[in-house]
């Protein structure tokens, strides 16, 4: 008699993958970092050197030397509106002592200002890098923020558009915290990297809702499509 013989074949599963994680959320510091406010020093020290060494017979042009201080002027600008104001209120800018016929003249000290220049351009970009993407608002980046609505409305009484931005409870505390030290003061609003505005702080922001105007229904559209391609976003 033949025995029966139940063969049980284990057939080897492979488990779905796990989905790939979040990215992390972008982040630039909450403070400006003590090399940057040490750059910022250097570039200040050295056009005032070169200030200190225009003389009527100089051959450095007021056109230059006013393009160096332009070039300053911007990006002290980008840094305020990321970081606000006092950051740069206090700079530790050395003392002239600059002997100017030693040092070359104020033609090769303004050389040297266009190197400090360029140095701190490449340091502010490489910090800010984050935000050419999504949307941000001072250090504080609207993307990956959990639940955000967006919604563009219409002043009945003036005709004017405004954006309204409103995050989830735990993204106000923080947009509170952010603005109750700027007060008095502007923070940037940038969206891919351009700044689209720079609304003034009158009060500390509390329930989590920015109410954004003044630019164009074209400025406020990209923020608001920006803000829709974000993570977790509800249109």
């Amino acid at each position: 008699m033949f025995g029966h013989f139940l063969a049980i074949l284990a057939v080897q599963t492979t488990p779905p993958a796990a989905p790939p994680p979040a990215p992390p959320v972008p982040s630039v510091p909450a403070a400006m970092p003590a090399d940057m406010l040490a750059a910022f020093a250097d570039a200040e020290t050295a056009l005032a050197a070169v200030s200190g060494c225009v003389s009527s017979g100089s051959v450095i042009t007021p056109q230059r030397l006013a393009a160096l201080d332009h070039r300053l002027m911007t990006l002290r600008r980008e840094a305020n509106g990321v970081w606000g104001p006092e950051a740069l209120s206090m700079l530790p800018v050395a003392a002239l002592t600059t002997d100017c016929e030693r040092s070359g003249g104020a033609a090769a000290l303004a050389s040297a200002a266009e190197l400090h220049l360029t140095a701190l351009t490449a340091k502010l970009g490489n910090l800010l890098a984050p935000m050419r993407s999504g949307v941000w608002f001072g250090t504080m980046p609207l993307c990956g923020a959990g639940r955000v609505r967006s919604n563009l409305m219409v002043d009945l009484y003036s005709a004017d558009e405004f954006l309204i931005i409103t995050l989830d409870p735990a993204k106000a505390a923080e947009l509170a915290q952010l603005t109750s030290g700027q007060v008095g003061h502007a923070l940037a609003l940038r969206a891919a990297g351009r700044v689209i505005t720079e609304p003034l702080i009158s009060r500390p922001i509390v329930g989590g809702q920015l109410q954004i105007g003044g630019p164009e229904r074209s400025d406020l559209q990209q923020v608001q499509s920006a803000l829709k391609n974000c993570p977790k976003i509800v249109p």
